[in-house]
């Protein structure tokens, strides 16, 4: 069976439906049988993208352990970092950050969800310096 194969209606692979739908085993397995990690669907997205964009947060480690490309872009410019921040993913936000990506590529008002992590953040800086 080929691992990479598209379906006809959206240009998904296997990898893609099982990332979107966060099946972290099958996507464990796709990845051990040799899943190409940045096949980009009809609309220009990849896995990364794709589990970004819904917060599954163990399968974006997954693919970043798999050389996932951080900053690829979609056919409308977005990139994974954009899909996460979109959608209110804070810890993929988070764990995306921390990886390197670029933040430049996110426009407000979608910007918001990075606001409130830089207060939070700030917040807690201030806590431990105060010794709370």
């Amino acid at each position: 069976v080929e691992v990479d194969t598209k379906d006809t209606m959206y240009g998904r692979t296997p990898l893609s439906w099982a990332v979107g739908n966060g099946h972290e085993a099958i996507v464990h397995q796709l990845l051990e049988k040799g899943a190409e990690v940045d096949t980009k669907d009809s609309d220009g997205q990849t896995p990364l993208s794709w589990a970004a964009g819904k917060g599954h947060e163990v399968v974006v480690q997954l693919l970043l352990e798999t050389d996932a490309e951080l900053d690829i872009k979609d056919s409308d410019g977005q990139t994974p970092l954009f899909w996460a921040v979109k959608n209110g993913h804070e810890a993929v936000v988070r764990l995306l950050l921390e990886k390197g990506a670029e933040k430049g590529y996110i426009l407000w008002p979608d910007a918001a969800v990075l606001v409130r992590m830089e207060r939070a953040r700030g917040r807690r800086a201030a806590a431990a310096r105060e010794g709370r």
